[in-house]
């Protein structure tokens, strides 16, 4: 009877255990993704926008003639309050984007949402299998933060830009710099895994002195303190705002910031695409004008989550329609594009994908594409990557203190994105859209983009030349550029409006008057490439280009 009853009794404590790890299982929660079906009944109006956006995201808008859409409205607050009636039921975020709002919830709230009329049935389990214990947190509250005397930012040689002086060359940042354009007066929202010990290191105590940090926030946990976890941010984060002379100067130095913290490093889920939208909402809200995010997910903790290759169409995953949409209320997104290039996936991550937003791809010190950079998505005639810029070897500022050397597109994204706030603060009537289109046209394979770094390496001087023609009458009807230029550089031949499209001859004189080269073209485009002038001579020659209305000629300067 002894040995019987020792048996029952350990039966029924096994049975109590697997109850009990049933019901924790059971009982756990997690984090869902809820679908509203309209916003009738919103207190909020198309015509009071100052209720639900800030003056300066107003003005973005208003210069880029992009109108308030329903879209921009808050959800209804009264959905809200209806849901968080629900027991159990913890609504984290609402996005007024895609209608939704993430709450969290055990599994047996689930119906009770779905039976709600104005909730969409399908409700996305965004932590799915996600470890409950959080071995992340952070503190919340804010540490102390450095104050001081206003920081004058001088740049007077390219040694003061020290392990930076490479990768800012490439882009021309020298010279952007020497014209003024650091940055000052741009926002830049920088969305990242956490920004650990930025408000104690050297390089950064000038963005705290100066109150170029306008605010931070953990999406993943909830609160303020950006600061505790995290140095991905860090060295993403030094690539623009850093400025230590004779160590390390970033691309944008003056601008003024917002550091997010949307990545959760430790685990990967889909939480954190939705995390990346209500930063880039809580961005446009603030009026900010660029968004670098050096984060791609294409494969999840939960393998049935993962994406595949169709689905990098800009559309599907909701971090590519939250960027799309960012795009469209007139910010740039500049987003590093992936470094599985080397990997069996090989392609770029979204929201790399999204159709409105620079993908940046990542070079070598030569220019050369790295190995690990992420190429374009096959049979999708889209150009991603978009642009490149320097990734492997690339000089960053560690959460100890000290510059160092680190590789990745998570390096060239916030080093073009520098750059490319910079150029649009020197040209600040051009749309977001027009930014991406002047660097394109001027980087370094703008002839023949390709799958691997897009349109190549922008140029400040480039894109600044370009524009600067394209806003002043044409002598001849086209102009030249480079010129003067070397034997091994491209000459691009830019047509004016009145002759596009239209039968010229192009051809090419010495100064005697010989001809060197002549081409006939049918429906001549915008631009047209001249190549081979190594077997030339340097000197003086002139470029005609004919139609049957005109004939216009322009020097050309060859040099050694």
């Amino acid at each position: 009877m002894d040995k019987i009853r020792q048996k029952l009794l350990l039966t029924f404590y096994i049975t109590l255990v697997i109850l009990s790890n049933f019901c924790l299982v059971f009982a756990q929660k997690s984090k869902y993704w809820v679908q509203f079906t309209d916003k009738q009944g919103t207190p909020f109006s198309l015509n009071e926008p100052e209720k639900f956006l800030s003056a300066r995201a107003i003005q973005r808008r208003l210069r880029q003639k992009i109108s308030i859409q329903p879209r921009d409205l808050p959800v209804n607050p009264q959905y809200v309050a209806q849901l968080q009636a629900i027991t159990g039921v913890k609504v984290w975020y609402t996005s007024k984007w895609l209608n939704a709002a993430m709450v969290e919830a055990e599994a047996t709230a689930i119906p009770q949402i779905q039976q709600l009329a104005f909730v969409k049935p399908d409700i996305l389990n965004l932590t799915q299998g996600k470890p409950e214990n959080n071995t992340n947190a952070s503190p919340r509250e804010l540490p102390a933060l450095p104050q001081g005397e206003k920081i004058p930012i001088l740049i007077e040689t390219a040694k003061d830009y020290g392990f930076a002086l490479a990768q800012n060359a490439m882009l021309g940042v020298e010279k952007m710099h020497q014209d003024g354009y650091r940055g000052q007066g741009m926002i830049i929202a920088v969305f990242d895994s956490g920004f650990q010990n930025v408000h104690k290191l050297a390089c950064f105590k000038h963005l705290f002195c100066n109150n170029q940090i306008l605010g931070t926030y953990n999406f993943v946990e909830n609160h303020s303190n950006v600061y505790a976890l995290g140095d991905h941010g860090t060295k993403v984060l030094s690539c623009i705002a850093a400025y230590k002379k004779g160590e390390l100067i970033g691309t944008a130095p003056e601008a003024s910031f917002y550091l997010f913290r949307t990545e959760d490093e430790f685990t990967e889920y889909k939480v954190e695409e939705v995390n990346w939208l209500i930063a880039a909402e809580r961005a446009d809200s603030a009026g900010v004008d660029v968004i670098n995010s050096s984060l791609g997910y294409t494969t999840f903790d939960d393998a049935s989550t993962n994406y595949t290759t169709k689905d990098l169409n800009g559309k599907t995953a909701i971090v590519s329609q939250a960027a799309n949409i960012a795009a469209r209320c007139g910010m740039l997104v500049v987003s590093s594009a992936g470094n599985e290039g080397d990997s069996e996936w090989q392609y770029i991550a979204t929201p790399a994908d999204a159709d409105s937003i620079i993908a940046t791809a990542a070079t070598d010190k030569n220019g050369q594409r790295a190995f690990f950079s992420s190429k374009g998505v096959p049979n999708d005639s889209r150009i991603k990557p978009n642009l490149a810029a320097l990734g492997s070897g690339a000089a960053v500022w560690s959460s100890l203190d000290y510059p160092t050397i680190s590789s990745g597109t998570s390096f060239s994204s916030p080093i073009l994105c520098g750059m490319a706030t910079a150029f649009w603060q020197a040209n600040p009537t051009l749309t977001n859209y027009e930014v991406i289109e002047w660097l394109q046209k001027s980087a370094s394979q703008a002839h023949k983009p390709d799958k691997l770094l897009g349109y190549g390496i922008p140029n400040y001087s480039k894109a600044q030349n370009l524009l600067k023609r394209k806003n002043e009458p044409l002598r001849t009807g086209f102009f030249l550029y480079p010129n003067p230029l070397s034997k091994q550089d491209s000459l691009s031949v830019y047509l004016s409006k009145e002759i596009q499209g239209k039968d010229v001859q192009i051809t090419l004189y010495n100064s005697a008057g010989a001809i060197l080269f002549q081409t006939s073209l049918e429906n001549a485009p915008e631009e047209y490439i001249l190549n081979n002038f190594h077997n030339l001579q340097a000197g003086i020659y002139y470029l005609e280009i004919e139609t049957t209305q005109s004939r216009n000629v322009e020097r050309v300067l060859i040099k050694e």
